[in-house]
């Protein structure tokens, strides 16, 4: 560093005119002392020129500042931008590039080099003063350094300025070196740092900057600590803990609330928590400012006390929102609510809570009140009380996968069990009432009343919470009046629920007997010819003939007949088919809402089940009363064509009159012990008193699991129903079995009868061929009795075990409910549980036989 050349500086210096009133501005930023405006005037005009380009020089100071904190690098092109925005100040480019030069070194140096430069100072004072002191103050090579500075007349002159200028030169005089201060213990090999820097690091940590003492790693998670280098007093330390827990709990909500939720729940809770965020910047930025303007000496105390309780809340906050980060929807609700609840009024955090509560309660009471009143649910709206399922089943707006979720129903609900049901029921009933385009008489009055509420009074304030409860059940009671009007008496749904059960239950036995009549006249008698068209013709016929279906409801629903073929996307794929590879007839109902909300796909599921196991019942009972009216005169006459029918003709109607009584029984149960008990009180239910359309539903699922029970389809009476179908079995085997024998027996007759009318036309000499015809004749009886004797025989023995089976299964159920009245009705005389043994005994032994032989 170069120096003046004269001697003294004068009280006016000239070079302070050339800085004017920058040179105060100067003193005054950087404390300098006033009086030493000449000193400092002289100072700067001896420093040389800067020839750097002043842009150049701000542009590679930043990228310098940037490599150590992005934060100090902000604050840099903050300072330059507002240098450069004052009015006043023409040349701020060259005040800046001097202060950047000035200021260059490290700020250790610096203090040291001052210190230096001071003791040298005072040293050459008292050496000017006492010059046989010198060689003890100094040595003869900090003598000769000095003195090389400065010219012969200079360096003996005793003048006061003389001194006076050497005093405050700004040159480093070499004294004698000093061993390093070396630094032991926990603290080796760390470095001292002033109290003064550490404190202002602290600060910009409290809002999330990191500097050269106060660092953290690279992953976002990591703390805020000091750095491991530096040597703090232990005191210190701890004070610098404590305000870093509370710079790490800014962290941690800052990098919380600037992630992205999905669900307007989880979305206000982060703009909650950028708001208590910004308003505790706003704090941190003013207690900066406070600091830097004060001349005082900070401490972490001092900060504490004016951060005041925002310490505390910030680390309650940052708890609570990493405790409910991976939460959403009503669950951080709940969370929020709990915590709010267990808080004391004069905390600290209750204030903070509260204003969170608040949002996210006005969120879910705007949900609730679109739910209430329109029926809507928000799609942005994830994990509410109540969800909507998307399936292909659920087609209508009361069915249509509305739930309560369980998980999902808030916290302040809990005393009040039935509200959750409550509002459930009103705003499904709205959106039915939407969806069928009836105007919406009380809308005006609901949307009132619901605004009078507020928010947050009216979940947690108990008065407030039952005001509200009673406003939701009289929405409940008033909603509910509209759709029983509107749905089961506009409708006439109990004359649908009477056409279901008509036709799927077949209780008109004039409908079920034309239906199985058109059947067999599309098949003529084959069902193994059945197909969808066919048994649609002859169903649509059916309900032409007994006008079973009304044409005026037409539109609203129908039922057709299926079977055959039916069509796929793949091709034409063959219809169900029973066990013995026959078409199985089903019906199918369609419905428009909001028949079908009672009547909905899976109850009609249920229906056809039914409806396969009534009418398999029924083909059997109708080809047996066909079989008996058609051929019984024949039957009766075969064993007085030939004697030895006898036995096989009793046989034959032994065998079908225990299944026509069977079957009797089985139907008479059906009709009145199960269809008519279960039906009448669902339709009793269906009057213009129900005020429930849910209680309907409920009813009509009563309905059906009696109507499943009695019918032996539960999974409790599989044995039952299993013995049943086998029984069924049989009796189309045997109307099978008989209908073979009638036909060969007619065969027979008809060629016997004709030989008789030739034969009283030839002479006695033709007689002899006729008498050959006669033994051919006995012949074709014998073949046709040893036939089918042992057929029926074996089909009745199995009809009288199964029988057997079935009535003990009946009296001695473990699984569900006993029958011992259709028991004793089946078997009045005991007859079966007689014969099942010796059955079972003689079939044991055929099959004995059939192994020896």
């Amino acid at each position: 560093m170069s120096t003046p050349k004269n001697d003294g500086v004068p009280l006016e210096h000239p070079a302070k005119s050339n800085f004017g009133p920058l040179l105060d501005d100067f003193i005054k930023e950087f404390g300098c002392d006033p009086a030493k405006t000449n000193e400092i005037a002289a100072y700067l005009a001896a420093r040389p020129p800067i020839d750097t380009d002043a842009q150049a020089l701000i542009r590679r100071t930043r990228i310098k500042i940037a490599k150590r904190s992005e934060s100090a690098a902000r604050a840099f092109s903050e300072t330059v931008d507002a240098l450069r925005a004052c009015s006043d100040l023409s040349n701020a480019d060259d005040l800046i590039r001097f202060i950047i030069t000035c200021s260059s070194g490290h700020k250790t140096e610096r203090s040291q080099r001052a210190v230096r430069i001071a003791a040298a100072n005072a040293a050459l004072l008292d050496d000017l003063r006492t010059p046989t002191r010198a060689a003890s103050t100094m040595s003869s090579s900090s003598t000769r350094t000095l003195l090389a500075t400065s010219t012969p007349s200079s360096a003996y002159s005793g003048s006061a300025s003389t001194i006076h200028k050497k005093i405050f030169l700004p040159m480093e005089v070499e004294v004698a070196p000093k061993p390093a201060a070396v630094l032991n213990g926990r603290c080796k090999g760390r470095t001292v740092v002033c109290s003064e820097e550490m404190i202002r690091q602290t600060v910009w940590a409290l809002v999330g900057s990191e500097g050269r003492y106060i660092t953290r790693g690279a992953a976002p998670e990591d703390r805020l600590v000091v750095a491991k280098h530096c040597a703090v007093d232990d005191a210190l330390h701890a004070q610098l803990e404590s305000l870093l827990c509370v710079a790490n709990a800014y962290c941690d909500l800052q990098r919380i609330a600037q992630r992205h939720k999905s669900g307007l729940l989880a979305q206000a809770f982060t703009l909650c928590l950028s708001d208590v965020i910004a308003e505790y910047i706003a704090i941190v930025s003013k207690l900066e400012s406070q600091l830097t303007i004060s001349r005082e000496s900070v401490t972490p105390l001092l900060i504490q006390h004016e951060l005041g309780d925002w310490p505390l809340r910030m680390q309650c906050l940052a708890h609570i929102a990493a405790n409910n980060e991976s939460l959403k929807g009503t669950a951080l609700l709940n969370n929020i609510y709990a915590a709010y609840c267990c808080t004391s009024r004069d905390s600290s955090i209750c204030h903070s809570l509260c204003q969170i509560l608040r949002a996210l309660l006005a969120v879910f009471h705007e949900v609730l009140r679109e739910w209430l009143l329109y029926g809507r649910l928000n799609s942005s709206t994830s994990e509410w009380m109540i969800v909507k399922e998307e399936s292909a089943q659920y087609e209508d707006p009361w069915t249509g996968g509305y739930r309560i979720v369980q998980n999902a129903v808030p916290i302040f609900f809990d005393g009040f069990p039935r509200i959750c049901q409550q509002i459930l029921v009103v705003g499904k009933s709205m959106a039915l009432l939407s969806s069928m385009g009836v105007a919406d008489r009380s809308l005006a009055e609901r949307r009132h009343l619901f605004s009078t509420f507020d928010s947050l009074e009216c979940y947690y304030l108990p008065v407030e919470m039952q005001k509200f409860f009673r406003t939701i059940t009289g929405f409940y009671e008033r909603i509910n009046s509209e759709v029983m009007r509107n749905v089961v008496i506009e409708f006439n749904m109990r004359t649908h629920a009477e056409l279901v059960q008509k036709h799927f239950l077949m209780t008109d036995e004039n409908l079920a007997l034309t239906f199985y009549s058109q059947i067999i006249e599309e098949t003529n008698g084959d069902m193994s010819a059945l197909d969808s068209q066919k048994v649609c013709r002859a169903f649509s016929s059916a309900k032409a003939t007994c006008d079973s279906w009304p044409t005026k409801l037409s539109t609203v629903a129908r039922v057709d007949a299926t079977c055959g073929l039916m069509e796929d996307e793949l091709g034409v794929l063959p219809s169900p088919r029973d066990p013995n590879g026959g078409p199985i007839v089903q019906l199918r109902y369609i419905a428009n809402a909001p028949v079908s909300i009672i009547f909905n796909e899976a109850a009609m599921g249920r229906y056809q089940h039914m409806f396969t196991f009534i009418w398999t019942i029924l083909c059997a009972d109708f080809q047996l009363v066909d079989l008996v009216q058609k051929y019984s005169h024949l039957v009766y006459n075969a064993w007085r064509i030939w004697p030895d029918f006898r036995p096989l003709c009793h046989l034959f109607n032994a065998v079908l009159a225990r299944m026509a009584q069977f079957l009797c029984v089985l139907r008479f149960h059906i009709v009145h012990s199960v269809i008519e008990v279960h039906t009448q009180k669902f339709n009793m239910e269906l009057g213009e008193w129900s005020n429930d359309l849910d209680k309907l539903i409920e009813a009509h699922e009563q309905c059906l699991r009696g109507l499943e029970e009695g019918l032996f389809l539960v999974d409790e009476s599989k044995d039952v129903r299993t013995l049943i179908a086998s029984l069924c079995d049989l009796i189309f085997e045997a109307v099978d079995l008989h209908s073979k024998f009638t036909s060969e027996l007619i065969a027979a007759t008809a060629t016997k009868t004709l030989s008789r009318a030739v034969e009283r036309d030839f002479d006695d000499t033709a007689r002899f061929e006729f008498e050959e015809e006669r033994i051919r004749e006995e012949e074709t009886y014998q073949r046709i009795n040893i036939a089918y004797l042992p057929l029926i025989r074996n089909i009745n023995d199995k009809f009288v075990r199964q029988m057997s089976d079935l009535v003990e299964e009946m009296l001695h159920r473990e699984a569900g409910v006993k029958l011992p009245n259709l028991a004793m009705q089946l078997d009045f005389t005991g007859y079966y549980l007689r014969n099942g043994v010796k059955t079972k005994f003689r079939s044991s032994a055929d099959q004995g036989v059939g192994f020896s032989q």
